[in-house]
Order: structure tokens, then C-alpha cells, then sequence
């Protein structure tokens, strides 16, 4: 809409025309700014979506009560994004959760193994031992002649 920045309040990025030439530097970066803002401002509606479906779909109660559930969701949104950020540190914690559980599960890995380890020693010296006392007519499985 042509003049809605004289209208109403807001941040409009200026058009790029190729055929006067590349813009000036200082038209680029205000609109990579403004392009920055724009992305926490899509991540704080779809925050405000994913948490509240009276935000996502159309309203179709008592319009006498829509500016209290409006401010009832973005004041409980305001509070969740104090608690959990929209950006920056949340892709920080995020890529930590993700080192931390394929961590975890290396390690949960390594202890089964370990555990199998164990209980086939185990089986094992039970199968030696039971051969060596007569138990068994034949060399069980896994033992050769040598360890007799």
C-alpha cells in the first residue's frame, strides 16, 4: 500500500531498482536490518500461534471479548519468550541439547556393551565350569580344547 508509512506507523525497506544501478550501501543495510527484525517479528507470531489456537484460527466468539483474549495471549507469550528466548540463545541451546544427548547416547551405547560383555565372560566361566565338573559330555560351544 503506496503512502501507508505516512498513515500509520511502521518500517518500510526501500525498493532496489536494478536499472538505476546497485543501490547505495547504506540502502542495503538498512534493509538487511530490516530484514532481521522482521524474521523476531514472524518468530514471535508463530510463538504466539504454537501456543494460543484462539490466535490461529478466526475468531468467531463475542467480539465484546477479543481485546481481553488478545492481550490475555500476548501477555502470556511476553512471558514465555522471558523464559525461553525467540532467537540467539535459543540456537545455542539448542545445538547444546543436541551435543549433550548424542553424547548421552554414546554413552548409553558403550555401557550396553559393556554390560553384554560382562554377561557373556559370565556365560562363559558358567559353560567351563560346568564342563569341568562333568556336567557336560562335550567341550561347549566356544571353547576349544586348549582352555579345558
Amino acid at each position: 500500500f503506496v503512502g501507508a508509512d505516512q498513515l500509520f506507523r511502521g518500517i518500510i525497506p526501500e525498493k532496489v531498482h536494478s536499472r538505476r544501478g546497485p543501490p547505495p550501501p547504506e540502502v542495503i543495510s538498512r534493509n538487511q536490518n530490516i530484514g532481521t527484525d522482521r524474521v523476531l517479528v514472524e518468530n514471535y507470531f508463530g510463538r504466539l500461534c504454537q501456543k494460543h489456537a484462539i490466535m490461529r484460527e478466526i475468531y468467531r466468539s463475542d467480539h465484546r471479548y477479543y481485546d481481553l483474549y488478545l492481550t490475555l495471549c500476548h501477555s502470556l507469550t511476553n512471558y514465555d519468550i522471558s523464559i525461553r528466548p525467540l532467537r540467539a540463545q535459543t540456537d545455542f541451546i539448542f545445538w547444546t541439547n543436541v551435543q549433550n544427548n548424542i553424547a548421552q547416547t554414546a554413552l548409553r551405547r558403550e555401557q550396553m556393551l559393556k554390560r553384554k560383555r560382562e554377561r557373556a565372560v559370565v556365560a562363559h566361566k558358567r559353560k567351563k565350569t560346568l564342563y569341568s565338573l562333568g556336567n557336560l559330555n562335550e567341550v561347549p560351544e566356544g571353547l576349544s580344547e586348549s582352555e579345558e
